[in-house]
């Protein structure tokens, strides 16, 4: 754009001089650092900076969280016309990564390689009549799913059969007999026989190899 001096309009005569000035455009701004913003943060500084937002455009990073910020059209502390617009681009989080299979594992080793893999793992107990107490019945999302580190990642561990045999724990020191029948899911009276120090069980109710069920009382006496 050229600006005339005199005005236009203005009345002149032959051999008066006419100036014309050329703009030099919009005043230069400084470009505000935006890396590692929230996209809706870069947007308020731009604001701020009297610069407008331009294209955005998103990829996977592992630096950055997802909406982050992670790079701008023109380098933080240099200058752009003042309204001019500046492309970004933004962080979609961490690259998806194939789910391992876990199923089958003991809830301690698929626990390892869950988190491995950079997974929040959420354990839940489930009985179960044909998988093994502590082993892992299933997993959501399924194996091979891509998923982002960081999510989470159910799994269904065995408390074993909600039916059994009673065991034998006759014989055995209190507190071993107390744990062993506590990790089937059973509910443990102790009673301690009158003048004795209650060290070792020396009868238990039910019987052993009697059918018995999680969350069920039984009794054990110790002398």
């Amino acid at each position: 754009m050229l600006t005339v001096q005199p005005a236009e309009g203005s009345t002149l005569e032959q051999g008066d001089r006419v100036t014309l000035l050329p703009s030099l455009g919009p005043r230069p701004v400084p470009v505000p650092n935006l890396v590692g913003l929230p996209l809706g943060g870069a947007k308020q500084a731009l604001r701020d900076a009297e610069l407008k937002v331009g294209d955005v455009t998103k990829e996977f990073n592992e630096r950055f969280d997802a909406d982050q910020v992670i790079g701008q059209s023109v380098r933080a502390d240099a200058e752009a016309p003042l309204g001019s617009e500046l492309d970004l681009v933004v962080s979609k989080g961490p690259t998806p990564v194939p789910l391992e299979k876990v199923t089958g594992l003991q809830q301690d080793q698929a626990v390892a390689v869950l988190e491995a893999q950079g997974f929040v793992v959420d354990v839940r107990q489930e009985f179960s009549d044909r998988i093994e107490k502590g082993t892992v019945i299933s997993q959501t999302p399924a194996k091979g799913t891509d998923l982002q580190p960081g999510r989470i990642v159910t799994i269904v561990v065995s408390e074993g059969p909600t039916e059994f045999p009673m065991p034998n724990v006759v014989g055995m020191g209190r507190d071993e007999a107390v744990a062993k029948l506590r990790s089937l899911g059973l509910l443990v009276d102790v009673a301690i026989v009158p003048g004795h120090g209650g060290s070792r069980v020396v009868f238990q109710e039910p019987a052993s190899g009697t059918t018995v069920h999680a969350a069920d009382l039984v009794h054990i006496y110790v002398a």
